[in-house]
């Protein structure tokens, strides 16, 4: 984020792989610098890092990347 926090989406795993993997990062690489709302589900983990649900003017992040087949619903 802006202020350095940084965010772990909540409820799914990223895919793994080379291909999937990639794929993934380079969809959320392009999210870089959008405007995003964002509803923390818990309180930040060992490393700081927050976990939430994230959404953009596409909708909801996680459901998103999940309806696209790069994360799974955990």
């Amino acid at each position: 984020l802006e202020d350095g926090a940084e965010v772990v989406l909540f409820g799914v795993r990223l895919a793994e792989g080379d291909g999937a993997g990639q794929a993934a990062r380079a969809r959320l690489s392009g999210l870089v610098g959008a405007p995003v709302a964002l509803t923390v589900r818990r309180p930040p983990d060992r490393w700081n890092r927050l976990a939430a649900d994230v959404a953009t003017r596409e909708g909801d992040i996680a459901r998103l990347l999940v309806g696209e087949g790069l994360a799974l619903a955990d």
